[in-house]
């Protein structure tokens, strides 16, 4: 992978921030961060193996 692979991620990862700051309650937003936790240690993996 590239960094600019990372940098696609890094999009993602800010769109999912802005999915669960919008989220309608906390139960929503709890659920919507556990969804998207493997991917973010996945990006986490990433940004260390780019390094």
């Amino acid at each position: 992978m590239s960094g600019e692979t990372l940098v696609h991620w890094h999009g993602k990862r800010g769109q999912w921030r802005m999915l669960t700051e919008r989220a309608p309650d906390n139960t929503t937003a709890d659920h919507l961060h556990a969804a998207f936790a493997p991917m973010a240690r996945a990006i986490s993996g990433l940004e260390k193996a780019l390094e």
